[in-house]
């Protein structure tokens, strides 16, 4: 199954139109996994270093 990441939650959000508060969404943790995701990115664009994007499921 693809996964897709986006660089801002915000902008997710507003394609899903769902503007609840965090306690009250059922996406919590795909938020958090895109979050982590995005942060990861950002760090290695200013090292300047590439690391392959992989996931562990059970």
């Amino acid at each position: 199954m693809s996964h897709y990441y986006f660089l801002d939650n915000g902008i997710l959000c507003s394609l899903l139109y769902n503007y609840t508060t965090l306690a009250q969404r059922n996406d919590a943790g795909m938020l958090w996994e895109n979050r982590v995701v995005g942060e990861r990115r950002k760090k290695n664009d200013f090292e300047n270093t590439f690391m392959n994007q992989n996931f562990w499921r059970n």
